[in-house]
């Protein structure tokens, strides 16, 4: 076998990797778009509720702020669970394991999803905490 053969197996194989790791990052996508946005529904209404009802002394951005944060990490929490959970419940773990690829396009697809859309999340819920709290908007 020539050098050159195994340069372009490594190279098609790590190609095929790049593939599936974001063919796995739209399927987890999918997936957890749904409880995404519950979450940041939920996270405004519950904002939206604290600006209405906390007396004009307290200080809304700060309390805003920690109940947009823990949205995120309760949904951080839930999303990791979910997409970590899910294949056995659809009985799809036996077909991902034999798979023809190497174990991290599927873990890192989910971990990206799951982190990327837990700080995003986090973001967005911050942002609506400082208009909310109308101290720097």
């Amino acid at each position: 076998m020539s050098t050159v053969t195994n340069i372009s197996t490594i190279t098609q194989f790590a190609r095929h990797g790049q593939t599936m790791f974001w063919r796995f990052v739209w399927k987890e996508f999918r997936m957890i778009r749904s409880l995404w946005a519950a979450v940041a529904v939920m996270g405004l209404l519950i904002q939206f509720v604290e600006k209405t009802l906390l007396p004009g002394e307290s200080d809304f951005v700060l309390t805003l702020f920690c109940t947009g944060l823990a949205a995120a990490v309760l949904y951080a929490a839930g999303a990791a669970a979910t997409t970590f959970s899910a294949e056995h419940e659809e009985e799809t773990y036996d077909l991902l394991t034999r798979l023809s690829t190497i174990w991290w396009p599927p873990f890192a697809g989910k971990l990206a999803v799951t982190l990327l859309s837990a700080l995003l999340l986090g973001t967005v819920l911050s942002i609506s905490a400082l208009i909310f709290g109308g101290r720097y908007f």
